[in-house]
C-alpha cells in the first residue's frame, strides 16, 4: 500500500521545511493505513518535492513503491503493475520498485500504460525534477490535483490536495503530465481523446 503527495513549486522557489512539515502533519490523519516506512525525495533545487508512505510490502514480495537511483532520481508507484509479457522476478533480488525503474529506462514513461499491465499511477522523475506523473490505461489508478498561489499539488489521495488552501480536482482517465523540473508556472490544460490529459503548454496536437 502506497500514498503519496507530489509538491511543485510554481514560482521556482524552493519549498520550504515549514511546508513539507506542514503537509506530512496533515497528511498523516487521512492515511488509509498505518505507515511503516516513509520518504521525502526533493531534486536538486527543492522546487519538487514527493512525500510519501508505505506499508504491508512483503504482500506479492512487492519489497517497496519507490527506489531512488544512483544519481538521485525517483521511480514511484501505487497498486500494482508489471510488464504484461514478463511480469517481475517470482523470487527478486530487487524490490518492484527496483525492477521498474530498470524497466524505465528501456521504456518511456508516458507510453508506459501501453506496456504494463495492473491498475497503478505511476511517478518518474531525474534528479532534476524533470519527469512525469502516470495513470494506468483505463485511469483505474486515481490521481487528484490541487492549486496555491506557491505550489501545485498531485496526489493519489483525494483529501490531501484540500489540505493545503486548494481546490481538489478528480483527473480524467488515462492521465498523463510532463515538465522540465525547474516550474510549472501558469497551468494550461492540453486534452485529446487518445492520450488524456498533460500537465504543460497549450497545443492544437490531434
Amino acid at each position: 500500500m502506497l500514498a503519496f503527495v507530489l509538491l511543485a513549486s510554481r514560482a521556482g522557489q524552493p519549498i520550504s521545511t515549514e511546508t513539507l512539515t506542514h503537509a506530512a502533519a496533515k497528511a498523516a490523519p487521512v492515511l488509509p493505513f498505518l505507515p511503516e516506512v516513509s520518504l521525502c525525495w526533493a531534486n536538486r533545487s527543492g522546487t519538487i518535492t514527493v512525500l510519501a508512505w508505505q506499508a504491508l510490502t512483503e504482500n506479492a514480495s512487492i519489497g517497496s513503491h519507490w527506489h531512488v537511483d544512483r544519481e538521485g532520481g525517483l521511480t514511484l508507484f501505487s497498486g500494482h503493475c508489471w510488464p504484461r509479457d514478463t511480469g517481475w522476478d517470482a523470487e527478486p533480488s530487487e524490490s518492484w520498485a527496483e525492477q521498474l525503474a530498470r524497466w524505465l529506462d528501456r521504456h518511456s514513461a508516458l507510453d508506459a500504460h501501453e506496456e504494463l499491465f495492473g491498475f497503478y499511477t505511476l511517478v518518474r522523475l531525474d534528479p532534476d525534477g524533470a519527469g512525469s506523473v502516470t495513470t494506468d490505461l483505463l485511469g483505474a489508478g486515481q490521481l487528484f490535483t490541487g492549486d496555491s498561489s506557491r505550489w501545485t499539488a498531485i496526489s493519489n489521495r483525494a483529501g490531501w490536495p484540500r489540505r493545503p488552501p486548494m481546490t481538489s480536482i478528480p483527473i480524467p482517465s488515462e492521465t498523463r503530465w510532463q515538465w522540465d523540473g525547474s516550474r510549472f508556472g501558469d497551468r494550461r490544460w492540453e486534452t485529446t481523446p487518445a492520450i488524456g490529459t498533460r500537465l504543460g503548454r497549450r497545443s492544437t496536437a490531434r
